[in-house]
Order: structure tokens, then sequence, then C-alpha cells
């Protein structure tokens, strides 16, 4: 059957639709990857000799993994086992102790106490206070003392060449974590809880080392509304204390882009 003319244009602009849409995709692409290939981020050089990862993606951003210990040594096991140096690792507070086992694992007890290479950048992922503290406690100031040790204690890295960056309560956009929402005493009651909590940490985390970097760290697959909020960035503390927002993502469904 020979279409008719109107059919006909119809379907050719249908056509051309597609195909401007194809070449939007196509550019935007290439765009992408050239952002990759000339970001002035630098990246691990790997060591003499090593046939390591190359191009792009190779120079674009840290990377690192261990055997899940945590440890300097894994850190170290997994860049030999990749032929290229490990230069970034997450290390976690004792958080299940008392307060002065808290502190010192944030400098110098602790995973974080097996790390003396200052090459090799760290992150600290801690909670705002130990198991059996409470926020009502943390707003009234019964904890700024440790954190000003803390900050203390951090400074103190860092005048040795060490970088590193304090997560402070991760993953808070949930109900899981004992300083999660939903809740009372340990967790939060409401988003505006749990970000006072979080900028008076900084405030006092500052007091002894103004330079502190900070992170925020979401997870990625869901906000449930008992936090009091759906969106992750009803959380958001705030620009001002807040160094590097991120996001942690896993193998599992729902998938990450559900957020």
């Amino acid at each position: 059957e020979v279409p008719t003319r109107d059919e006909y244009l119809v379907a050719m602009a249908a056509a051309n639709t597609i195909v401007t849409k194809a070449n939007q995709e196509i550019e935007l692409l290439k765009a992408r990857v050239s952002l990759l290939e000339n970001s002035e981020v630098p990246g691990p050089s790997g060591p003499t000799g090593s046939t390591g990862p190359t191009g792009p993606l190779a120079k674009f951003w840290h990377s690192g993994g261990s055997r899940n210990t945590n440890l300097e040594s894994a850190c170290k096991e997994w860049g030999a086992w990749r032929g290229r140096p490990c230069d970034f690792a997450l290390v976690y507070s004792t958080r299940l102790a008392v307060w002065g086992a808290f502190v010192d694992s944030h400098f110098k007890a602790g995973q974080i106490g097996t790390h003396t290479d200052p090459s090799i950048d760290k992150m600290i992922q801690t909670s705002p206070f130990p198991k059996g503290g409470t926020y009502d406690d943390l707003l009234l100031g019964k904890y700024d003392g440790y954190w000003q040790q803390i900050g203390t204690g951090i400074k103190s890295l860092v005048d040795k060449g060490h970088k590193i960056i304090v997560s402070i309560a991760w993953e808070m956009n949930g109900t899981y974590m004992y300083w999660g929402g939903g809740g009372s005493g340990e967790k939060y009651n409401n988003p505006a809880e749990y970000i006072a909590g979080y900028r008076r940490i900084v405030e006092q985390l500052r007091k002894t080392y103004p330079d502190v970097r900070t992170a925020w760290v979401i997870n990625a697959h869901a906000t449930p509304a008992a936090v009091g909020t759906t969106d992750a960035w009803g959380l958001f503390p705030g620009a001002d204390v807040v160094t590097y927002p991120g996001i942690d993502v896993y193998d599992m469904y729902p998938r990450s882009w559900s957020i």
C-alpha cells in the first residue's frame, strides 16, 4: 500500500526527530569523554615498570581497595596485586567503645593506627558519638571537648604529611544506623536535629583544627519517610560545613539511581 503524501510527511518528521535526538546523545557522550581525557585532576602513577591501567580513567580519580580489613597492610596488598599503588584508604572509628577509645581511633588507635604512610589519603567514617550517646547530649555541648580532642589529633597527623577527611555520621538517611533517623535518643527525631548535630561537630573540630576536611555521605538506595524526609538532600547540613558530599552505592536492588 502506497502511503499518502501526509502520511509520508509525518513519517519523515518522526524519523528526523529520532535522528536529531541520537545526534544529541552522541555529542553528549563526546563531551563526557573529552572531560575525562582533558581532566586536570591528578591520579596515581604506577610503580617503576608497572603496566597498570592506562587511558583517561586511569588519571581521573583516586581508587583503592583491600580485603575489607581497612588496615594499611591490606591497602598495600591490593596495590601490589593490581600493579599500581593504592592511594586512598577508608577507615572506621571504634564507635562501640567508651569515649576515650572512640577519640583515639580517629588518629592513633584502631584502624587508622595502622596507617603510617602519608602517601595514602585517608577518610575516617565516624559516628556522631559512641554507642549509647544521644543527639540531646550532643546538642547540649556535652561532647564538645571530645570532638576538640579529635580535631587536635587529626591535625597532628596532617602536620606529619597525612591527608585526612572526616566523614561524619555517614548513611544517616536510613533507620538502620544507631545515629540514623526515625527515633529518639541515639537516633535523631527529625532532619533539623541531625543537621544541628553535624554542624556542632564541625564547629568543635574547627576549634582545634580550622582546616579540617569533612564529608557527608548518604546511602544511594533509599531515604524512608521515617527519617522525616524522603529526599536525602533534606538532611544536608550546608556547604559551609561539608567539604565533600558523597554517596555509598551497593551492588543490590533497588538500583542506585532509584534515590
